[in-house]
């Protein structure tokens, strides 16, 4: 029997959503990672249908509960492999939204301008966030540009 794009057989039952999403995994042998062969979000992250839903879940999410069961309220599930493809529970961590952040934040290397995030080039505010001083100097010297005298 055929499927369809969201799994759907031809004759218009939806297979079991553990059938359909199993289906859709490869394993990746050098790092563990299960890959998601199916839709992916403009970020990465897989999607999948579940029931009759017309908005799709994250296909790590749907794992993740099948095989582990649903994460507590207020948390997420972090790839710790950081690749965003990738649904092995063993890979995801349960961890608050600031962590989540904090650990996206971290992994950066430049600055949304491009500058290189390292010793030289970096300070901490007194609210804890990292800044560019190259940012700093070009934004203060506008800034000083338009003032009025």
């Amino acid at each position: 029997m055929s499927l369809n794009r969201r799994g759907v057989p031809r004759g218009g039952v939806i297979a079991p959503l553990v059938e359909r999403v199993f289906a859709k995994l490869e394993p990746e042998p050098n790092s563990g990672c299960w890959l998601w062969l199916g839709a992916r979000s403009p970020e990465g992250y897989g999607n999948v249908y579940v029931n009759a839903v017309r908005r799709p879940r994250r296909a790590h999410r749907v794992v993740y509960e099948i095989m582990r069961g649903s994460n507590p309220p207020g948390t997420q599930l972090d790839h710790k492999c950081r690749n965003t493809t990738c649904v092995n529970p063993g890979h995801l961590e349960i961890v608050s939204n600031r962590e989540n952040t904090k650990r996206a934040f971290a992994l950066r290397a430049a600055c949304p301008s491009g500058h290189a995030y390292d010793a030289k080039n970096t300070y901490t505010d007194k609210n804890g966030h990292r800044n560019c001083r190259a940012c700093h100097r070009l934004n203060e010297g506008i800034r000083r540009a338009v003032q009025p005298r």
